[in-house]
């Protein structure tokens, strides 16, 4: 059941960034390496018949993933306010949280049917309210990543105005074509706004289902050099036995490695949030290495990635013969 907060509660911050002044700004206005912007989750995944109840949302496990990589990382993020306890862990760990409160906090059923980690069913019960232009902290960012949870969250003018307040600007597809039917089910759908919204992107991030949808091609590499066309520079795929990263017509590999998947949910967010913190200051090639070994670690436990930079460095040595 969606169960409403007693009070209807709003943070309001943010002012226009104009081009113009962007150089002042990002001398004056606080910065972090990283920003995320997306809801915060209760989860309740069924996996081989055994229910396991958790936190999670996009800003959740990207969040830890980038935290454990050892950058500076803000989330923006909206829930009920009775339900501010769920953000105690990632402020625990470093994470600063800009959050908006609404009258639910937005929650997802995920029931993964057998062994195989992609063939899931997802349905919400409760969705909070899509963000605002109030919403936006008065902050910089080197990367700022949208990752709504559905079609709506975002507006495509809200991309315009994070567009302006990042060195880059990330998305994940997934939250501007997944929306639910009347019943709660989850359907992806082809993002309408893609060419308008994907012009505005440097580093996008899909799935193999979602690269097939929003380009009609079912072969990987046609689809991301489809989805590349569009503007983005760098396309990060996530699909079953790993990820890969298309830039400047140059396709970079790392096959997942776990020795199981019960931490199967947040695989792409957690990519996503690794891959970001490491191409602050990596190649994309390096990047997708160290988040393939950070996620694998991550999928053998429930959870956001809660291990080190030792156990990813030490996982990337066994994995990938030819680690840079």
């Amino acid at each position: 059941m969606c169960e409403k907060a007693a009070e209807k509660f709003d943070l309001v911050k943010g002012v226009h960034v104009h081009k113009n002044t962007l150089k002042v700004i990002m001398e004056t206005k606080k910065m972090y390496d990283v920003l995320l912007f997306g809801q915060m989750m209760k989860d309740r995944i069924v996996l081989q018949n055994e229910t396991h109840r958790a936190t999670g949302g996009a800003v959740y496990y990207a969040g830890f993933a980038v935290q454990r990589s050892g950058v500076r990382v803000a989330i923006v993020t909206k829930l009920a306010k009775n339900d501010d306890e769920l953000l105690d862990e990632l402020r625990e760990s470093g994470v600063e949280v800009f959050a908006v409160y609404d009258a639910v906090t937005s929650s997802i059923e995920i029931t993964y049917p057998g062994e195989q980690p992609d063939k899931r069913t997802a349905h919400f019960p409760c969705v909070a309210q899509p963000f605002t232009m109030a919403d936006i902290p008065d902050v910089r960012a080197e990367i700022v990543h949208l990752c709504p949870l559905l079609r709506g969250e975002i507006s495509l003018a809200m991309v315009r105005k994070m567009r302006e307040q990042a060195r880059l600007l990330s998305l994940d597809a997934q939250g501007f074509m997944r929306d639910k039917t009347e019943d709660g089910a989850m359907r992806l759908t082809d993002w309408e706004e893609k060419a308008a919204g994907l012009a505005l992107v440097d580093i996008l991030k899909v799935d193999d289902v979602e690269a097939e949808i929003l380009t009609g091609e079912s072969d990987l590499r046609k689809a991301v050099e489809s989805l590349a066309a569009y503007g983005p520079r760098e396309i990060v795929v996530t699909y079953k036995d790993g990820m890969i990263v298309y830039t400047d017509g140059i396709v970079y590999e790392a096959p997942f490695t776990s020795r199981n998947f019960k931490g199967r949910t947040g695989r792409g967010d957690t990519t996503m949030g690794a891959y970001l913190a490491r191409r602050l200051s990596h190649s994309p090639e390096e990047a997708c290495q160290f988040a393939g070994a950070l996620v694998s670690l991550k999928m053998e436990e429930h959870g956001p990635f809660r291990k080190t930079l030792q156990d990813v460095n030490q996982r990337l040595r066994e994995s990938y013969r030819d680690a840079v």
